[in-house]
């Protein structure tokens, strides 16, 4: 975990333990509350490491709480964000607070997707060869720009 405080000091992160209550919320890249010197900073997860023999866990301070459900970098995306903060003299925490939004949602929106007209056409019947693992067995090519001037023919 990186604390979001801008100097090169912490770049190399600190450890904390993670909760039970929190452990399916927190991944790579979240965004998360931790107590350091004495007062609440935020943070950014790094890594995460199960039990490591170096460290005493009862000696590591909690996860107080995850500020945002979205993690605000991907995992992937931590090598890149490493090497721009080397590369442009920054601090690591400054680089990764540019990864969010200045406003982190506290819940996640309701997903709800659009109905899906059924179509006439050779979309679905591609759609159900698709999935059923095999190619399709229609031949389809498409004249101009419209589907009234579709030419269909079975192989």
């Amino acid at each position: 975990m990186v604390p979001d405080i801008p100097t090169f000091a912490v770049d190399d992160g600190s450890a904390y333990r993670v909760p039970s209550a929190l452990a399916d919320r927190v991944t790579v890249g979240s965004l998360v509350r931790v107590p350091l010197a004495g007062r609440r900073v935020r943070g950014y997860v790094i890594g995460m490491e199960g039990d490591s023999g170096d460290l005493d866990p009862r000696k590591l301070k909690d996860v107080r709480s995850v500020s945002s459900p979205i993690p605000v970098f991907a995992e992937a995306m931590l090598p890149s964000l490493e090497w721009a903060a080397w590369y442009y003299v920054a601090p690591l925490a400054r680089v990764l607070a540019k990864t969010g939004p200045p406003n982190l949602p506290k819940r996640l929106p309701p997903l709800e997707l659009p109905s899906v007209p059924r179509c006439d056409g050779p979309v679905p019947e591609v759609a159900e060869a698709a999935t059923a693992g095999g190619p399709s067995r229609t031949v389809q090519v498409v004249v101009g720009t419209g589907w009234a001037e579709l030419i269909r023919g079975t192989i």
